[in-house]
């Protein structure tokens, strides 16, 4: 993969150099997400704002079909990264602005655009330069450090980065070794997206309300593990579909599973897969933005992932499940804090200590409401619905110091 990745970025170098001469345009925004598949996190609610309130044209590019369609039936435009549109809209803009990598957009024709990293959560999970254990091989490492020094358009280098808060702003800029003044505490778009979620990215929610007819929904949304090696359903983990399904039908509830997308995890999930069960494990695709959905969520499970930290704007039960907690931290790329003093509900390692809790809270027991607010001071901060607006600013004032 690297080996291919090299000779591709040497043979796109004079491209890239050739870009770097190519009048930009200051009214020409190119935005995407995920590796170019989804439409999807701080990237796609920017992009929306940007569409919506200025005379910015803005341009989303997907290497998906199915995605093309789904921004298109939306108002907006889209064009695929690598037709001969996404080439030349790509050449022309001025600003190209992404979520988790350059991969995002056309990595081998930005040379001189402005290049925003507005990335994918509150950072829980050590990211970039501060993994300090690598998941991949030490060749691996190598090679991907010969191919950075080799093609300069396959590094991850931004001239903008976004983060929450002025203590999120200092790791932020450390992770992504980028001098402070570079990263502004705006606030995320995709957390304003979650205080006024829109029609399209409630669909599922209304579907499953229509099917299912419940009164509380609860989302399990564990993150990914590097080697994938991790089933939360099984034995070993306390799994006991029954126990759970008794609790959900008493309670009127809808046990709603999703696994994170780039997971390799294909375990069963057991009582998910019986006709007329209220333990609903939804397939890769159904859920691309999981953030607006969150809005409709009573209770929310996670493990390692900063879904929390974006559910934490609704003041709503958290419950932790780390159930491969100490082989987690000890073996991936290790957690910035201890995980107890970041922990916004209780922290639970079988499933028989879940349902419990989950049957205490869906009584009406809800005993950490001044433990997440004290959590979302330290890592959130203010949430107005302005942070999008914020951005543009920035945005404009940089690329006016450009032309």
């Amino acid at each position: 993969m690297i080996i291919r990745r090299l000779i591709f970025g040497i043979l796109m170098l004079p491209l890239y150099h050739l870009s770097g001469l190519w009048r930009r345009d200051p009214d020409i925004w190119v935005m995407g997400a995920w590796y170019g598949r989804r439409f999807s996190d701080n990237s796609k609610h920017f992009f929306r704002f940007v569409h919506e309130n200025t005379t910015v044209r803005t341009i989303w590019l997907t290497r998906e079909k199915k995605v093309l369609e789904e921004v298109r039936s939306q108002g907006c435009e889209a064009v695929l990264t690598y037709s001969l549109k996404g080439l030349l809209f790509s050449l022309r803009a001025s600003c190209a602005v992404v979520s988790s990598g350059m991969a995002d957009v056309n990595r081998y024709v930005l040379k001189g655009a402005l290049l925003v990293q507005l990335w994918h959560g509150v950072p829980l999970k050590k990211i970039m330069h501060d993994i300090n254990r690598s998941p991949v091989s030490g060749m691996t490492v190598f090679l991907t450090r010969i191919l950075e020094s080799v093609c300069p358009c396959e590094r991850e280098r931004y001239h903008l980065l976004l983060a929450t808060n002025e203590p999120m702003r200092a790791r932020m800029a450390a992770a992504f070794n980028m001098p402070p003044e570079s990263v502004i505490a705006g606030g995320y778009p995709r957390m304003d997206a979650l205080l006024n979620p829109v029609a399209p990215d409630l669909e599922l929610y209304q579907v499953l309300k229509e099917r299912f007819r419940f009164e509380k929904l609860i989302l399990y949304a564990p993150t990914f593990r590097d080697d994938g090696d991790f089933d939360p359903f099984s034995e070993a983990c306390g799994w006991d579909p029954s126990a759970l399904e008794e609790l959900l039908e008493r309670t009127g509830t809808l046990f709603l599973i999703n696994m994170h997308f780039i997971s390799e995890l294909d375990s069963e999930a057991g009582a998910a897969d019986r006709s007329g069960s209220r333990i609903v494990r939804l397939l890769p695709g159904d859920l691309p933005d999981s953030t607006p959905f969150l809005s409709c969520v009573d209770i929310l499970i996670t493990d390692y992932s900063s879904i929390f930290f974006d559910y934490l704007v609704m003041d709503r039960p958290i419950l932790l499940a780390p159930f491969d907690r100490d082989l987690y931290i000890s073996k991936t790329r290790g957690l910035y804090d201890e995980y107890d003093e970041i922990a916004p509900g209780p922290i639970l390692m079988r499933w028989t200590d879940v349902v419990a809790e989950l049957a205490s809270v869906l009584d009406g027991n809800d005993t950490c409401r001044e433990r997440r607010r004290q959590i979302r001071g330290a890592y959130v901060g203010r949430v107005d619905g302005r942070s999008s607006e914020r951005l543009v600013t920035e945005i404009r004032s940089r690329l006016s110091k450009r032309h």
